[in-house]
């Protein structure tokens, strides 16, 4: 038996393009990709997975060839693409594996809609809620780029305005007066 075709699709939700890779057919199986990561991580197992599933593996909003809006990088807004992509693919249930950010994407989704979320699988993350709990000097120090980009306009002011994608206001409303 040969290896399952992989195809690339785009696919509209909310106004956002979602880029994802699919193979495969029968039930669905969504594979959702870490930071800095992209659907491309998934392609060492996605033609094991499609032996027996519609494997579909997008490009969160940001990453890869998804479109990066300027708002929406919340867990619950992400999540919604992910069912969205789902239902606009002519699924009503899916199992959902999530690595890292991809975890925290897949969790927010099942707790939002436990109706379309069968089954969860989180791979490589500490609980964001027990992660918190347990913050220290030394839990900052290993998770300290967690902390850094919580900062409001920090990492944007500090890039500077020339960065691709960074818009000239900060989300605070105020102009951004980095060196760029």
């Amino acid at each position: 038996m040969g290896q399952p075709t992989v195809t690339t699709g785009v696919t509209q939700v909310d106004g956002v393009r979602l880029h994802y890779l699919r193979a495969g057919s029968g039930p669905l199986l969504v594979l959702l990709h870490g930071w800095p990561q992209t659907s491309d991580c998934w392609q060492p197992v996605l033609a094991d997975l499609a032996a027996d599933h519609t494997v579909v593996a997008p490009d969160l909003r940001g990453y890869g060839l998804s479109d990066k809006p300027s708002t929406g990088y919340d867990k619950r807004r992400m999540a919604a693409d992910m069912a969205g992509l789902v239902e606009a693919l002519g699924f009503e249930t899916t199992a959902v594996v999530g690595h890292d950010r991809g975890a925290r994407v897949g969790h927010r989704w099942a707790l939002d809609r436990p109706d379309q979320v069968e089954r969860l699988a989180v791979l490589d993350i500490v609980p964001t809620r027990e992660m918190f709990r347990r913050l220290d000097a030394s839990l900052a120090s290993g998770y300290w780029h967690w902390l850094f980009q919580m900062q409001p306009d920090l990492p944007e002011r500090l890039v500077g305005t020339t960065y691709a994608g960074i818009s000239s206001t900060s989300s605070s409303g105020g102009p951004i007066t980095g060196t760029g």
